[in-house]
């Protein structure tokens, strides 16, 4: 079976709604997002022999526009369950972007 794609085909971004909106003929407000702006796929997956059991998790940034790895990790965690593991890799690859 195919793959769905993993990133959106263009569009507004879910995080656009959370920039602050300036009024009409004003200046906008100079902020950290300003300037070119990089899509970023985060991909990770964890697990844990037993659950709960030894764990372990890896995680990686690739730049969407190269296929680049920017940044990867994998880390054992011990014993513990799979849904650790899990969201685990979650929060060290939206870390790392």
């Amino acid at each position: 079976m195919p793959r769905a794609p993993r990133l959106p085909q263009g569009g507004p971004s879910i995080f656009d709604a959370m920039l602050p909106e300036h009024e009409e003929g004003s200046e906008p407000v100079a902020r950290e997002t300003d300037g070119p702006r990089r899509t970023l796929i985060v991909e990770g997956d964890g697990g844990a022999r037993g659950n709960p059991g030894p764990a372990a998790y890896g995680a990686l940034v690739r730049d969407a526009a190269t296929g680049e790895v920017l940044n990867s990790e994998g880390l054992t965690l011990g014993v513990t369950t799979n849904n650790v593991a899990e969201y685990s890799a979650l929060v060290a690859g939206l870390e790392m972007a």
